[in-house]
């Protein structure tokens, strides 16, 4: 999901209701004056506070969860993202996730060595099932040569725009460590003989990376690229690791991940404010020097952290 925003949003409307409102009896206003689903809808919080559309237009995820907020630890709400993979926002901060854990990961148990690429020819080709037991094998036939090996998969869907009939089709990319480089093109031989076998799909590449961090970036970026993403209805893992390839709990590594990332994502906001702020002094005419010294000199303030979900209550406006 995105991370809150922890800056008070621009022109937000945030009302009250009445002290007395939920002690007003039955012959108070309803709440719902007709069950019409086109009455524009309002969101409570949980203190009373009535959101407006401008609470939801504040934040940079185009379909933020209505129902739900994040309440930072001064009282303000702040809105949830989707958190799905197809947005542009939630997604970026999936990726970015990723790209942290992979990259913790080289730092703890080595730089992935080799790029294994699966493809298939098959549109309707069950990834959930038939996939994972074709990959199995694989894995399986290459862990007699090399018996260390350890992988983290991402899984990816063609356009469709070059093939003859317009369909999508499934492919993996995955890094690998634990394979010597001197093994490489017999492991290629090994791997494309038993896919071919069991898919019939050709097209295997089994390769050493030319720059291991590079590769980490690319695979980790790629494979959330909008085109690339799952079809419509899917709802399967896309970032496949062997049991051995976080050499650590998976959970918490994610956790760890995304507070870097938010971490990150805050730094850059205050240093983007500040690069402004010190414009618009050397507009003025202080010299650049000195209003970089003025507004640069401090360290960036920490990230406030401990927000809280919480739920809020639906209300329709009356007609």
């Amino acid at each position: 999901m995105c991370a809150p925003s922890f800056s008070s949003p621009p022109g937000v409307a945030v009302d009250r209701l009445p002290a007395d409102f939920h002690n007003q009896g039955p012959n108070r206003a309803p709440l719902v004056s007709t069950p019409d689903k086109s009455h524009p809808v309002l969101w409570i919080g949980p203190s009373g506070e009535v959101l407006e559309d401008s609470f939801y237009g504040s934040h940079r995820c185009p379909h933020p969860k209505k129902g739900l907020a994040f309440r930072l630890p001064d009282g303000r709400l702040a809105p949830m993202g989707c958190g799905r993979v197809r947005c542009a926002a939630c997604g970026k901060i999936h990726a970015l996730t990723a790209l942290e854990m992979v990259r913790n990961t080289s730092e703890r148990m080595g730089n992935p060595s080799v790029a294994l690429t699966l493809t298939s020819w098959d549109p309707y080709r069950d990834v959930e099932k038939t996939w994972a037991k074709d990959v199995e094998q694989v894995i399986r036939a290459l862990r007699r040569r090399c018996p260390t090996l350890e992988y983290l998969g991402f899984m990816e869907w063609t356009e469709g725009s070059k093939a003859r009939d317009g369909l999508r089709r499934p492919h993996m990319h995955a890094l690998m460590r634990g394979v010597p480089l001197d093994l490489v093109d017999d492991l290629e031989q090994l791997t494309r003989k038993v896919w071919t076998e069991r898919t019939g799909a050709h097209v295997v590449e089994l390769a050493p990376l030319r720059a291991a961090a590079n590769g980490v970036a690319y695979l980790a970026l790629h494979h959330l690229k909008p085109a690339q993403h799952a079809p419509e209805g899917w709802s399967g893992r896309r970032l496949r690791p062997s049991r051995g390839w976080w050499g650590a709990p998976a959970k918490e590594l994610r956790e760890w991940a995304r507070e870097n990332v938010r971490d990150s994502g805050h730094r850059h906001k205050l240093k983007e404010a500040r690069k402004q702020e010190a414009a618009d002094l050397v507009e003025q005419g202080v010299p650049e020097e000195v209003a970089h010294e003025l507004v640069c000199g401090d360290p960036l303030p920490a990230r406030e952290t401990g927000a809280e979900v919480v739920r809020l209550k639906r209300m329709e406006k009356a007609a």
